[in-house]
């Protein structure tokens, strides 16, 4: 016997059927007997119907030891569905899925179950579940769109310090301060200190002027440093 042209043994599927006959002139009755009991036996089993849900085709290529079964002959149980690729094919009419097929509709469930869940910030993509990625690429795209605004907004700002407190120079004082500010031996506090000099030359008066925290700290030290006795 074969289902979707895949051989099966047909012991595994009938029961209480007498043993074989040899057909002969005086076994007729009772070979045609069996033959009828076999087809009937079969006729009352229906096909496995396997893990057919719908909610769960979109994991069916990550579940292992299964096949996809597109149903070509037609079965009116399923449009299509996946099946243990040990499924016993047959089932009594009063069930959807044989033995395999129930356990494996068990890991499909609980796959799909861990796969619902969000993933580990580092997991691979290629581990994800497409809902999974759908989830990921949302987040990215809100995380660009916040640093995008955040962006044009401290070019705002920016913009606004250089139109308030932005000082002009002369192309020849532009010159030396860019071979100043380039030059190797200048260390960060001397750069920050020249960049506050401009400002402050800027100022109209000296309550004007904000001097950057760090060159207050620089100033401070050196202070200090000068007043500590000679030994």
């Amino acid at each position: 016997m074969s289902v979707h042209c895949v051989p099966l043994r047909i012991e595994n599927y009938v029961k209480d059927i007498p043993n074989r006959i040899v057909l002969a002139s005086n076994s007729v009755k009772s070979f045609v007997d069996r033959c009828v009991k076999i087809v009937n036996a079969v006729r009352s089993l229906e096909v496995c119907s396997g893990v057919a849900d719908e909610e769960y085709k979109e994991i069916w290529s990550a579940i292992p030891s299964s096949i996809v079964d597109s149903n070509p002959y037609r079965e009116c149980r399923f449009s299509e569905t996946l099946r243990s690729d040990q499924c016993e094919r047959l089932v009594p009419t009063r069930k959807w899925q044989c033995g395999r097929c129930r356990l494996l509709r068990n890991s499909v469930r609980s796959k799909a179950k861990a796969l619902s869940q969000e993933a580990p910030p580092n997991t691979p993509n290629i581990q994800l579940s497409e809902a999974q990625k759908l989830q990921k690429l949302e987040e990215q795209r809100k995380k660009n769109h916040m640093y995008a605004t955040r962006l044009e907004r401290m070019e705002e700002k920016m913009k606004r310090l250089l139109d308030d407190q932005g000082v002009r120079v002369d192309d020849e004082m532009h010159e030396d301060f860019l071979d100043i500010l380039n030059s190797s031996d200048l260390s960060p506090t001397h750069a920050s200190f020249l960049q506050q000099q401009v400002k402050a030359g800027a100022c109209k008066g000296p309550s004007g002027v904000r001097w950057h925290p760090s060159l207050i700290r620089y100033a401070l030290g050196l202070i200090l440093l000068h007043r500590q006795p000679i030994t």
